[in-house]
């Protein structure tokens, strides 16, 4: 919820910004960021929510991608699905290191990340879509113990 409500956040901003002043959409255009504002174009074809001014158009982007992502990767052994709130643990980020291979690094920096704040969300969205979301959430958690973990 909280990445779908940022890029949601994003999508006003830069749409506000290019209203503004359009030589930020002509730029934005010209380098082929489509991501957000009023140039948007979609990751994926949209299901059931079209507006990308509504945070569940974002919580189905977030979906499809990520549902994507583990069907096309899941199988690569050289494909790690990394847990961003779980970066903020030494024995998760030295294992990652050990299975990445960058033991040889000097002065790896093991505290880069720090715990974030869970900013809560007040907003109206689809139970379905969230539900769907947190789902394909799960399966990315237990992927990546599981490849983790394995020896």
């Amino acid at each position: 919820m909280q990445y779908a409500n940022s890029l949601l956040n994003q999508r006003l901003n830069f749409s506000q910004l290019q209203k503004e002043d359009d030589f930020i959409r002509r730029y934005m255009n010209y380098l082929g960021h489509n991501e957000l504002g009023l140039n948007h174009k979609p990751w994926n074809n949209p299901i059931r929510f079209n507006n990308s001014n509504d945070i569940n158009y974002w919580l189905e982007q977030w979906s499809l991608f990520y549902q994507n992502i583990l069907k096309n990767y899941q199988t690569y052994n050289n494909c790690f699905f990394i847990i961003y709130q779980d970066l903020i643990k030494s024995n998760y980020v030295k294992l990652l290191v050990e299975k990445i291979d960058l033991n040889q690094v000097q002065n790896l920096n093991l505290n880069y990340f720090k715990n974030f704040n869970k900013e809560l969300i007040i907003i109206n969205y689809a139970k379905d879509i969230y539900d769907y979301a947190k789902n394909i959430y799960a399966e990315f958690k237990h992927k990546s113990k599981e490849k983790f973990f394995q020896k």
